[in-house]
């Protein structure tokens, strides 16, 4: 889990992209515009902590927010030389009663993983918004295939429920698409397949005449 601050700056560029959202939303009607400012500005919050998380990483690529008429975006993050999607969903926690910090839990919308994605990030934020918490992220095709769509009382829609415990470490994320170790993350040892080892050649190795092995042979 990576834990950022929320400064100031964050907040005010949060703000007001989500009222120039909502803004265009109610002007074409469209399906976000019943949305309110603060769910626009909750979700704002969590791509600037991970955008900021990333230049401070020196990892750089694109921004994608909403698109002009407002309508919701096709991702939130591609990084240079890469065409992997990453969308961050972003929540809040509410004082004892956060169906996601208490439940530890990522949630994805059904209706938001249908759409092409690659990754999902899950970022919560704290109830007095002075930090976030990037908690791991999750393959598009693993949530489909290793999860159920519930229908939540805590939710609005019906959705996804991962465990944050099965969640990937987010710098396993940046390593997968980027190539870069960073904070401290080591490259994970190369994991050997049945087919990897049926294409070792036995005759390379060399046979020592009966009797000469030691204990360390073995």
């Amino acid at each position: 889990m990576i834990k950022q601050p929320i400064t100031d700056g964050i907040k005010s560029e949060a703000m007001k992209h989500a009222k120039d959202v909502t803004e265009i939303n109610g002007e074409v009607g469209h399906k976000f515009g019943n949305n309110s400012v603060n769910q626009h500005y909750i979700g704002q919050i969590g791509e600037l902590i991970f955008r900021t998380w990333l230049k401070n990483h020196n990892i750089h690529g694109t921004h994608h927010r909403y698109n002009e008429d407002g309508s919701s975006d096709e991702y939130d993050f591609k990084l240079n030389g890469s065409d992997k999607s990453i969308d961050v969903k972003t929540y809040q926690i509410k004082y004892n009663t956060n169906y996601m910090l208490s439940r530890n839990l990522m949630y994805i919308e059904e209706s938001q993983i249908t759409k092409v994605m690659d990754y999902y990030v899950d970022c919560v934020l704290d109830e007095w918004q002075t930090y976030a918490y990037l908690r791991g992220y999750i393959l598009r095709s693993d949530a489909l295939h290793n999860y159920k769509v519930v229908n939540s009382d805590n939710m609005t829609t019906p959705g996804y429920e991962i465990p944050t415990s099965n969640l990937g470490d987010i710098r396993e994320l940046i390593f997968k698409i980027t190539g870069k170790l960073i904070d401290g993350y080591v490259k994970p040892p190369k994991q050997y397949t049945m087919e990897d080892m049926m294409k070792v050649d036995l005759s390379a190795i060399p046979i020592k005449p009966k009797g000469q092995y030691s204990m360390a042979d073995y």
